[in-house]
């Protein structure tokens, strides 16, 4: 092959690399119910009042609490893509935000692009995928991207210093879209310490530090919001899932998640290409330090991922630029590009089709749809003018913000920071983990009505105890249920014809279940799945089956539906083996559409152990420990068949 065939390749295999970018940033917007609502009613009263609120005025439980808040210019920015083209001119705007970030990446590595570069941008958005949703750090993944073409510009001689005095402008823009602005000093710190051991610091170098470390003043809070990543944490008594370390989430999930096997081989690759230059160490504590940053923080913080994807890209390139694999080995290089280049293609063809999303264990949707679950439950809730004050969940409360303010005022939101640590840690979780506690503070709130998110808060003991002992009170009758949503109303006389016209019992909750699944968006999964797992979840087998055979007729290649239908007919519809054929055969039909759950393979087991099958059942097994040793139930099947 000759040169211009490299050429190509190469281009090619860049070219795939950033529609593969632009199909992964081209996701529905699966986080409706969390920030996204709360920062453009923010954004809406900073632009109409030309002020930055300094307290966390949107709930009524803590109004006058101080908050600072560190992304107002981020509200801003969204709203105005909200009064442009609504919530799909911001799923659009942050695909142009994203592309525009790995853009300036690209233009760092342009020079040096092989086989490993284009390995390096791939991982990259693998692991860039779990932080893709609108939130402000978005931001952050450009602004970064910029620091790193302008230092890397200068570093290789191609611009001069004066270059560098955009960094601070970036830097007061940055104090104000997204917290972690510090990684500013990261960048900026690193190219320091490595222009001092290179022996090429310049006075005007140190003088731009100063400026950037002083261009975080320029913010409504001032000292206060540029010291505020030293004391965030202060206030949270909460966990929140993104904050956790990634080990903590590893050993509760039991096993490494796909995306964190892939963070472990990004890593792999980096010390590699650092071992390659060791040689030229000096020349590359920019990057050493910044890694070793950055590895640091997302190992503490699992979402720190998103910022450690950004950096990973050209860090890989610049690292392995001296390789020379190009002309080193060029055969190996351009197989490699055109195996890329295939690959690129299947990872693009299993974003279209969900594939990707479904591997990864993401709610996200290729596609630009909005759940509706949210809007289902506000529609219910200000048409049948159901009173306040409400109780829900955090997860929903900024959704409940933007649409109902300030009519209503949420009881809590995601902000852990905008609360104090008493109303977490003596009013929120005692309410939930205590019936009692919820009686009387209830009482004490006034609360009239309940909007929880079931998805969210049957995953929390707490929650679990909550909703189990809520849905037996009958001072609370249900009176709204959707793929997410549970809204609860206290029972008074003048509440009493509303619950008469739509309290849901055991009596017409199939028929209920029925006539909102015909609301659904077929192209949805999520929908069905999600309603349905929550129905399995509180023994409403018979009304769980409904979404989960309504998923089967209009999706009869998704694995889901058959698998789940057949695990709810197990656990409560196969008392004398009546249904035991059917179960059989559609968990069969999951596994061949590629379902891989270690409880299926139990229920096969056992069922076939049942018929006296034990050829089949000790195979069924097996894999069912294989793919989970730590479950008790397996672990006594397994002892009793195989062992």
């Amino acid at each position: 092959m000759d040169p211009m065939t490299t050429k190509w390749l190469t281009w090619a295999a860049v070219g795939a690399c950033f529609v593969a970018a632009a199909f992964l940033f081209f996701h529905n917007l699966a986080v409706i119910n969390e920030d996204i609502g709360r920062h453009i009613k923010l954004g809406e009263i900073i632009w109409q009042s030309r002020s930055v609120p300094h307290t966390n005025l949107l709930s009524y439980t803590a109004p006058d609490f101080p908050f600072v808040n560190h992304h107002w210019l981020s509200e801003v920015v969204f709203y105005g893509f909200y009064n442009f083209g609504g919530l799909t001119g911001i799923m659009i705007a942050k695909i142009f935000i994203l592309l525009a970030a790995y853009a300036f990446l690209f233009l760092i590595i342009k020079e040096w692009v092989n086989s490993i570069t284009v390995l390096g941008f791939l991982l990259s958005l693998a692991l860039i995928s779990m932080r893709t949703d609108p939130r402000p750090e978005i931001f952050t993944y450009l602004i970064a991207s910029v620091f790193l073409f302008v230092i890397y510009r200068v570093r290789e001689g191609k611009s001069g210093v004066n270059l560098l005095w955009l960094l601070p402008a970036l830097e007061l823009l940055w104090v104000n879209f997204h917290i972690y602005f510090v990684i500013g000093f990261v960048i900026y710190g690193a190219f320091l310490i490595e222009r001092f051991f290179l022996k090429k610091l310049t006075q005007k170098e140190i003088v731009i530090g100063i400026a950037l470390v002083l261009a975080t003043l320029v913010n409504p809070n001032g000292l206060r919001g540029a010291l505020y990543p030293l004391t965030i944490f202060n206030n949270y008594s909460i966990p929140i899932a993104e904050n956790y370390p990634i080990l903590e989430l590893v050993r509760h999930y039991h096993s490494w998640i796909f995306p964190y096997k892939l963070f472990l081989a990004s890593i792999a690759i980096i010390v590699l290409g650092i071992i390659l230059r060791f040689g030229k160490f000096k020349q590359h504590l920019f990057e050493i330090i910044i890694f070793i940053f950055l590895v640091i923080s997302s190992f503490q913080l699992a979402r720190n991922i998103g910022i450690y994807a950004i950096f990973s890209f050209p860090a890989t390139a610049v690292l392995f630029q001296d390789f020379n694999i190009r002309e080193k080995f060029p055969i190996f290089n351009k197989v490699a590009l055109g195996g890329l280049i295939v690959f690129a293609a299947f990872f693009i063809n299993s974003i279209r089709t969900n594939a990707f999303y479904e591997n990864v264990n993401s709610q996200s949707r290729f596609g630009l749809s909005v759940p509706k679950f949210m809007q289902q439950a506000v529609d219910f809730f200000q048409h049948n003018n159901l009173p306040g004050p409400i109780f829900n969940d955090l997860g929903i409360g900024s959704y409940l913000e933007w649409k109902l303010y300030p009519a209503q005022k949420a009881f809590s939101d995601d902000r852990p920071e905008a609360y104090p640590v008493s109303f977490w840690q003596d009013v929120y979780i005692p309410m939930q983990a205590d019936y009692r506690i919820w009686r009387q503070k209830s009482t004490d709130y006034g609360i009239r009505s309940v909007i929880i998110d079931h998805e969210s808060i049957v995953n929390h003991p707490a929650g679990q105890n909550f909703l189990s002992s809520v849905l037996k009170d009958p001072d609370w009758p249900l009176v709204f249920i959707n793929d997410r949503i549970l809204i609860f109303v206290k029972r008074s006389k003048d509440t009493q014809q509303l619950v008469d016209a739509y309290a849901i019992n055991d009596r017409n909750i199939e028929s209920r279940v029925r006539e909102m699944t015909e609301t659904f968006d077929h192209s949805d999964d999520l929908s069905y799945r999600e309603l349905g797992d929550f129905l399995y979840k509180i023994d409403q087998f018979q009304a769980a089956l409904i979404p989960y055979q309504k998923l089967m007729n209009i999706q009869p290649d998704n694995s889901y539906g058959y698998e789940r239908h057949a695990l709810t007919l197990a656990a409560g519809n196969n008392k004398n083996g009546e249904n035991t054929d059917l179960i059989l055969a559609e968990l069969k039909k999951a596994i061949a559409l590629g379902a891989n759950d270690a409880s299926d393979y139990f229920v096969i087991a056992f069922l076939s152990a049942a018929k006296n099958d034990m050829a089949n059942a000790r195979i069924a097994i097996q894999k069912a420990h294989d793919l989970n040793p730590y479950n008790k139930r397996i672990l006594s099947l397994y002892s009793q068949l195989v062992r």
